[in-house]
């Protein structure tokens, strides 16, 4: 396999698991606050979720060489302290399908329209049982077309990128309220962050330091670029009429044949980051704390469709949590290990990374932790 082949394919890696639903909930949370605070957000998020996911490749090439955080913490701060980890990845996982399966109806609804007499959230439990029989017989096939979906959903949104921005205004772009300012951070950061893509990155491409360097970095702007333009053109044509999925606000403003392809591709892209999430929530029971199999599976297709029959179904406030409180605290726990080997001379950076850099991003996501807290309490 050719070094240019490599690269590429260590991007499509780091790209591929950070490109997905969260694309769809930032036009709103945007559109809240205004596009000053929404492009101040872009470039705080960016920041720390960069520096953030450098810090995890040079966990990676230094002696913890393709490790789950679980493991990762398990190792340099003790065994007890792995539930924090756990707690925060089952709970984000969990979430995440909880996302899925809202938008998902949407979606569904969107392109049947009118010729099923089904509403967007008896889709979601249809669909549920669809993606939940794949889990629970661990149809794995289904997960190996994640990068493959992520692609299609990427073009399917370049596409809609192009013929958006011919026909938006800027004037028609929400400005928002200063009461609003926080709600972007958490959706943005649930939207970019992509440690987990890290360990199977750096597995692939090898010890290259260099390069790695580039696919962290080109593997995570990239994304946040479509972001930005997806969102304001979203936001110049839906205007103040955005939905909470943003694709749903665009009918009646854009041809329906457009929203149906829209729809469908974020469909396929949903039903198969469900399914991998899924798995992965089921294999974690089954390795960390010795789950059954089935055991295992039955809890993680459960779980998010009881969190959406008893009533969490905002898909905003959903990213938003698990962007802002569990991905801050997997970046707390990456920048604080990052920082006592750096203080040990036990790890080389990839990069020059003063030592002031771990502590700012510790600051940054517990000061976001106690924002998005108190945000959802007062709100």
């Amino acid at each position: 396999m050719s070094e240019r082949w490599r690269f590429w394919s260590g991007i499509a890696i780091v790209a591929g698991t950070i490109f997905g639903v969260g694309v769809f909930a930032i036009p709103y949370a945007v559109a809240q606050a205004g596009p000053v605070a929404g492009l101040f957000w872009f470039i705080v998020v960016a920041f720390a979720v960069v520096s953030l996911h450098l810090l995890y490749g040079s966990l990676q090439l230094n002696g913890n060489s393709h490790k789950r955080l679980i493991s990762l913490v398990g190792n340099n701060l003790g065994s007890k302290w792995r539930f924090i980890p756990f707690v925060s990845t089952f709970v984000g996982g969990a979430g995440a399908m909880l996302a899925y399966l809202i938008v998902g109806g949407n979606f569904a609804k969107l392109f049947s329209g009118d010729l099923l007499n089904v509403s967007s959230d008896q889709w979601t439990v249809v669909i549920w049982l669809l993606f939940s029989v794949l889990i629970f017989f661990g149809v794995k096939s289904v997960a190996r077309f994640e990068l493959i979906a992520t692609g299609v959903l990427f073009l399917g949104v370049i596409f809609i990128i192009v013929v958006f921005w011919q026909n938006a205004s800027i004037s028609l772009i929400p400005q928002g309220s200063a009461a609003n300012f926080f709600v972007p951070y958490g959706v943005i950061l649930f939207s970019l962050y992509g440690a987990n893509a890290i360990p199977e990155m750096v597995e692939f491409v090898g010890d290259k330091h260099r390069k790695i360097t580039n696919i962290i970095m080109i593997g995570t702007l990239l994304p946040l670029v479509c972001y930005i333009f997806f969102t304001f053109g979203i936001l110049g044509l839906s205007g103040s009429s955005v939905s909470t999925d943003a694709i749903s606000g665009l009918s009646g403003l854009v041809n329906p044949a457009i929203i149906k392809i829209a729809a469908l591709v974020g469909f396929l892209a949903i039903a198969t980051s469900f399914v991998t999430v899924g798995l992965y929530l089921a294999d974690t029971l089954t390795e960390d704390l010795r789950f059954p199999t089935l055991v295992a599976r039955m809890i993680a297709v459960c779980i998010p469709v009881i969190l959406f029959l008893i009533g969490l179904r905002n898909f905003i406030t959903i990213a938003g949590f698990i962007g802002a409180v569990l991905g801050a605290i997997d970046g707390i726990l990456i920048s604080y290990i990052f920082l006592r080997l750096r203080s040990s001379g036990r790890i080389s950076p990839l990069v020059y990374t003063p030592r002031l850099i771990p502590i700012i991003l510790i600051a940054v996501f517990l000061v976001g932790i106690c924002g998005e807290i108190v945000f959802l309490i007062f709100k």
